[in-house]
């Protein structure tokens, strides 16, 4: 009874190590970057004593403005300072494999630039998804969280599966009509 016991215990406590180990990595849409980047300009200002007011003369544009205008200041503000928001896009500039078979992934980048009348203030970030994660981070109510993935490279597509043929190819009959 103790044996079964002691092996049950060991059980429950090898899936709670393994199963309890591996976190969940939540998938950031392009979306909740371009609201990051408003938070961080708006900690910004506030952190001087200023307030952001976001302003958007393109329509599709209005629902980082409305975003923007709803944060909720830590601390009470003095001026308000008002930026229009210029341009707001994604693009996926460069899609690689990792690997010599491996999954493709591609560099993601958002750029966000604010006028404050006589200054711009351009607001970026970059990091790298896998290539099937696309859809799931893209917004299509919404043009400028859209990005068009480039082809695949030629290198990477063609060349490096042939190359692996005629490499394996000549193995195989070096093994069997090498000897002597």
């Amino acid at each position: 009874m103790i044996n079964k016991f002691s092996h049950i215990v060991l059980l429950f406590f090898l899936l709670a190590v393994f199963c309890g180990s591996a976190k969940a990595q939540t998938l950031r849409t392009n979306l909740d970057i371009f609201f990051d980047l408003l938070k961080q300009e708006s900690r910004a200002l506030e952190n001087k004593g200023e307030k952001l007011k976001v302003i958007a003369e393109n329509p599709e544009f209005i629902a980082l403005a409305n975003f923007a205008n709803n944060l909720k200041a830590s601390r009470s503000a003095g001026d308000t300072i008002s930026a229009v928001i210029d341009t707001a896009f994604t693009v996926y500039p460069e899609i690689h494999r990792d690997g010599f078979f491996g999954e493709y992934f591609f560099t993601r980048k958002i750029m966000l630039r604010l006028n404050y009348g006589e200054n711009t203030r351009t607001l970026s970030f970059a990091d790298t998804l896998a290539a099937d994660k696309q859809s799931e981070i893209e917004n299509s109510a919404l043009p400028f969280t859209r990005g068009e993935l480039p082809a695949e490279p030629f290198w990477e597509s063609i060349v490096e599966p042939v190359v692996f043929i005629v490499t394996a190819t000549a193995v195989v009959f070096a093994l069997f009509f090498g000897r002597s």
